[in-house]
C-alpha cells in the first residue's frame, strides 16, 4: 500500500470509496468476526476491522471528495457502528470500470475485493 501523496490503499463503506492513509495491527483479535466487519470504534484511537488475518485499526481515512480524516471521527460522523462491513461496494462505480473488462462486461482479473 501507498501513501500519501500516492493513491493510497482503500476499500468501501456502501458505495463510497475511502481512502486508508493510516492503519497499523491491532493488538486485540477478533475470533469469529467477518473480514471487513467493523469490532470497535475506539474514540481518541481509530476503527478496528477484522481481516482475513487478524485485525487491524484504521486510524487516518478519506471518504471520496472530502478532507482525510481521523477514522474513529469519520465512523462517527458516518453513523458506522460495530458489525457493518467494509469492502466491496454493492455495484461498482463507473470509475472502477477500466479497459480490462471482458467481452461479458466482467472483470478480467483477479482481484481482492469480497463478492457482495
Amino acid at each position: 500500500a501507498l501513501t500519501y501523496p500516492y493513491p493510497g490503499a482503500f476499500t468501501f463503506y456502501g458505495a463510497c470509496r475511502l481512502v486508508i492513509w493510516s492503519a497499523s495491527p491491532s493488538a486485540q483479535v477478533a475470533g469469529d468476526a467477518t473480514p471487513g466487519g467493523v469490532i470497535a470504534l475506539d474514540a481518541g484511537s481509530g476503527v478496528r476491522v477484522c481481516t482475513g488475518g487478524g485485525d487491524v485499526l484504521l486510524e487516518r481515512v478519506q471518504a471520496a471528495s472530502h478532507p482525510p480524516a481521523w477514522a474513529d471521527v469519520w465512523a462517527a460522523a458516518t453513523g458506522i457502528e460495530p458489525g457493518a462491513v467494509l469492502g466491496a461496494p454493492a455495484a461498482f462505480p463507473p470509475w472502477l470500470y477500466t479497459g480490462l473488462r471482458g467481452p461479458d462486461r466482467g472483470f478480467a482479473y483477479e482481484t481482492n475485493l469480497a463478492p457482495a
